[in-house]
């Protein structure tokens, strides 16, 4: 991954107070499972070693725990090895679960610069159009 890049996302994302739990938004196992696996997990604490069992999770957080795990969830999709966390990341973004308006200038900045280099990683030149009219624009 790329220091820089992860450093602009690590700046843009200060390691704010934990949201409460539940951290997902209904009872079931798999959300229990998610619950249990990211709960006292600080989001620095996530990326530097993401759990494998919620490389999917991510709708099925909470608002605030989406808005909250976001940054663990962008450094572990530029990892290589990488499970769905990308793909997860790319549909929240484009329906608007995640909405430009909800973050700081700085972290918007940074959300597009991860998507510039996700996309890139997977072998586009870059983020589609229908990810870029909501993202690109909210940078400036």
């Amino acid at each position: 991954m790329d220091e820089l890049l992860e450093q602009t996302i690590r700046d843009a994302f200060p390691d704010l107070p934990l949201p409460e739990q539940p951290l997902t938004t209904h009872r079931c196992s798999e959300c229990d499972e998610v619950d249990a696996v990211l709960a006292g997990r600080s989001w620095p604490e996530v990326a530097a070693a993401f759990p494998a069992y919620c490389h999917d999770a991510f709708p099925l957080l909470t608002p605030v725990a989406r808005a909250y795990y976001l940054p663990a969830y962008m450094i572990a999709a530029l990892d290589p090895e990488t499970g769905l966390q990308g793909i997860s990341l790319e549909t929240a973004m484009e329906d608007g679960r995640l909405a430009p308006r909800c973050f700081t200038p700085a972290q918007r900045a940074a959300i597009w610069d991860w998507a510039k280099a996700y996309w890139r990683l997977i072998g586009a030149e870059a983020p589609p159009t229908s990810f870029a009219k909501h993202w690109a624009g909210a940078c400036e």
